[in-house]
């Protein structure tokens, strides 16, 4: 189903607004993905039995699926980069070519013409590219919750500063998690933030 996410972007390279195609998908394992695109609107359903539906506009990619499951990212310039919850997959979408990685270090690779015509073929990954692509995500998610912990460490901080040189000792910053930060006391910051 994610292949058929990237055709709105196959024709011309980029969304198509204000005007109907039908997309016909073939893969290498003989299945195949039927749907429609209007103005931004998506409606894909294969031979499976599967439904995704959703919106891609201005690059960007909103679906959800008849399983419940959700794809969100961004597809501009020919540069792919979606989410959902079996992982990442990132490539190129040009010229009539197909490149994709995908998270569990499998690739798609694949033709498509103008006329909406898909081919596509997976190939699996290694157990060895697998594990070094989960590895790879855990690292990279550990690293981002690191720098997010500092950025909203440092937003907090930001407006318990703002909210003490506003009201003064008197002043108070409650906090998402439910803390309340109070200007007068001492290392309030160090308190509700640990590090």
């Amino acid at each position: 189903m994610k292949k058929a996410i990237l055709l709105l972007f196959l024709l011309g390279g980029r969304p198509l607004f204000a005007q109907s195609t039908t997309v016909f998908i073939r893969d290498s394992n003989g299945n195949q993905t039927v749907g429609t695109i209007d103005d931004g609107n998506v409606y894909f359903h294969d031979s499976n039995g599967n439904v995704a539906f959703g919106t891609i506009r201005d690059g960007n990619v909103f679906l959800t699926t008849s399983k419940g499951e959700t794809t969100f990212g961004t597809v501009k310039d020919g540069n792919v980069f979606l989410t959902d919850q079996k992982g990442i997959t990132t490539g190129t979408i040009r010229d009539g070519n197909i490149f994709l990685s995908n998270s569990d270090g499998s690739v798609t690779t694949g033709t498509y013409t103008r006329s909406g015509d898909v081919y596509t073929s997976t190939s699996p990954g290694s157990v060895t590219q697998r594990q070094t692509v989960v590895q790879n995500f855990a690292d990279g998610y550990a690293v981002g919750q690191g720098i997010g912990s500092m950025i909203y460490r440092a937003r907090v901080r930001h407006a318990f500063k703002k909210v003490c040189k506003q009201y003064g000792p008197s002043g108070w910053l409650r906090l998402a998690n439910g803390a309340t930060m109070y200007c007068n006391q001492p290392n309030a910051i160090g308190i509700c933030l640990p590090a």
